[in-house]
């Protein structure tokens, strides 16, 4: 979906995800995750329940795990299904499990914002710095607390050329 308004946004993606137990987390990781898009000129709204998703088809749908089995993507996260354009799973237990309780809701963000990268740019390519990087070190974990990471000026160009194909491919009209 694109959209061309005065706040300079490129497009409004509607984002449905399961809820979260301790649901402040959650939201404070969707802020994050919205402010990082944000500076890709991506608008999200999040809607905390995948039902809200049912009839929305161009709407992006996130599956939490909470009891993710250990060969199920070992060492990640999360995953999108990016050639898809729909579904992310978020290894929420595994967030949980590997950084400190105050540092979740930056990590989660994070996860969140780089999946959804993955989804509006339709591809599964990964950058050498920043939100769309591989694998975060320590170093990447450090520098997301204190302020969010960014994107790469290829991760731009990718972002706008998929949200003009989603436009393009999207049964809705542009919003």
């Amino acid at each position: 979906m694109l959209a061309l308004v005065s706040n300079k946004s490129w497009a409004r993606e509607i984002v449905c995800m399961d809820r979260i137990v301790g649901s402040n987390m959650a939201y404070r990781a969707e802020a994050i995750a919205t402010r990082i898009l944000e500076s890709a000129a991506v608008h999200i709204e999040f809607k905390n329940d995948v039902r809200a998703c049912a009839g929305l088809k161009s709407a992006i749908v996130i599956r939490v795990s909470e009891e993710t089995p250990a060969t199920e993507h070992p060492g990640s996260l999360a995953y999108a299904m990016a050639y898809e354009q729909v579904h992310i799973v978020v290894f929420y237990d595994r967030v949980l499990e590997n950084f400190p309780l105050a540092g979740v809701p930056s990590v989660l963000g994070h996860v969140l914002a780089h999946e959804i990268g993955h989804i509006v740019q339709g591809v599964e390519r990964h950058s050498a710095t920043g939100v769309m990087k591989e694998k975060w070190d320590h170093r990447d974990y450090e520098d997301m607390q204190r302020e969010p990471l960014r994107f790469t000026a290829e991760d731009l160009l990718l972002i706008r050329q998929g949200l003009k194909y989603r436009a393009s491919t999207s049964p809705h009209p542009p919003r």
